[in-house]
């Protein structure tokens, strides 16, 4: 991997770390989205809670704050893993683009709300397939940029897409992105399964590691 390239996304975690804490988004009407696509994710992995689990691009380690379910966590900011030590030590800083792990290491992998931070999500979703045993799951959550831009402007917020966001996924990109190494478990638009994603703000999915 280009060292030049990985102190350069690094520079730009960092940064955004400085002002936008993973604490922050539990507040408010954001906090109230957020923390259902965090009951969402922990409903999902319970089968997995004796099992091997990655949070890759887990940021301060919120999702699992006050579950008892541990997993190893990695991120490529420094100053967000400096945080989840206060909730797990199981930490690793390192790209998503270049995971640390052997092959066929994990039983699940968390993707939660991080395709989308980086260039390359086919990359990412590649490395992913390669440490997941056969028959593991990968969980994934995406954003809907459009929306989600839309609710940064009414609640005043500049610029209007979230500055982190570097790639524009959709549920086809990401199915299509998925077929050849995953089988699709079920996939559905949040904060409520009922609405398609074009008025949603999440989509979620769980595939299967063929």
């Amino acid at each position: 991997m280009n060292q030049k390239r990985f102190l350069k996304k690094k520079d730009l975690n960092e940064w955004l770390a400085t002002f936008d804490s993973n604490e922050a988004k539990t507040k408010g009407i954001v906090g109230f989205f957020y923390k259902k696509y965090i009951h969402e994710t922990l409903d999902n992995i319970r089968e997995f809670k004796d099992s091997l689990i990655l949070d890759v691009g887990s940021g301060e380690g919120i999702l699992f704050k006050d579950s008892r379910i541990k997993s190893i966590q990695l991120d490529i900011s420094e100053l967000r893993l400096k945080e989840a030590k206060k909730f797990n030590n199981r930490l690793i800083c390192a790209d998503a683009i270049n995971l640390p792990f052997k092959k066929s290491t994990f039983d699940c992998v968390l993707l939660i709300a991080i395709l989308e931070h980086v260039t390359n999500p086919i990359r990412v979703i590649k490395e992913v397939s390669s440490v997941l045993k056969v028959n593991g799951n990968v969980i994934i959550l995406i954003p809907n940029d459009i929306n989600m831009s839309i609710g940064r402007l009414i609640l005043l917020k500049l610029p209007p897409r979230y500055p982190g966001h570097l790639s524009f996924i959709t549920p086809r990109k990401l199915k299509k992105w998925l077929k050849n190494d995953f089988f699709i478990k079920k996939s559905y638009a949040m904060p409520f399964k009922f609405i398609p994603f074009a008025f949603g703000l999440y989509y979620f999915l769980t595939a299967r590691r063929n």
